[in-house]
């Protein structure tokens, strides 16, 4: 893995460690809005995957991690916006 794709998969806090000369103005901005957004989006997809896979879990494997098949599909049934 590179060195970008790692950065890339930290925390938006963590990120400024590695991130190399500081951008500041405009152009620190729009980097800082295209992080914000792009860590949303990656969120969003993750609870999409995540409740696909609830949905499609057997009763044995919603038990091994300790859920109800109610539970489960009360989880699934959200929309990807919401926590």
């Amino acid at each position: 893995m590179s060195t970008m794709s790692r950065i890339a998969r930290l925390p938006l806090m963590q990120r400024g460690r590695f991130a190399g000369p500081r951008w500041s103005g405009f152009v620190g901005l729009v980097g800082s809005l295209a992080v914000a957004v792009t860590d949303g989006l990656d969120l969003w997809q993750r609870r999409l995957r995540d409740r696909d896979m609830l949905r499609h879990m057997s009763t044995s494997q919603l038990k091994d991690i300790g859920l109800s098949r109610a539970d489960a599909l009360n989880e699934a049934e959200k929309p990807f916006w919401r926590a």
